[in-house]
């Protein structure tokens, strides 16, 4: 099935992209991580509400959506961290709607 990009790319990307291996699956490795990214409250609003409610107080939030991918994502981290995967997850320190951003480091985890 076409992409809708695939008529911007040349022939010689795709001889590139098919010559470098960029594309085809690679598998976990040796040492497979778990990475959480952008579940904040500027992200997911800080209650479940509708998306349309939640953007008047949190304007990048998923609203409900966002809500309802938290449990999937802990009972990823809890299967990750029972299988021994390297995770991290330090949450932002936004408390409020016009709280800065500040940066979310990635813990270090200890070698099994």
């Amino acid at each position: 099935m076409p992409r809708v990009w695939d008529k911007f790319i040349t022939d010689k990307d795709r001889a590139v992209y098919a010559g470098t291996g960029y594309g085809a699956r690679t598998g976990y490795g040796a040492r497979p991580a778990v990475l959480v990214v952008d579940v904040n409250y500027n992200f997911t609003g800080d209650r479940d509400m509708p998306i349309v409610e939640s953007i008047k107080t949190w304007r990048n939030s998923c609203g409900d959506a966002g809500w309802a991918a938290i449990p999937p994502t802990q009972r990823l981290l809890a299967a990750a961290r029972d299988g021994r995967f390297r995770s991290s997850f330090r949450p932002a320190s936004i408390r409020g709607p016009t709280s800065s951003i500040k940066a979310v480091g990635v813990q270090k985890q200890p070698q099994p």
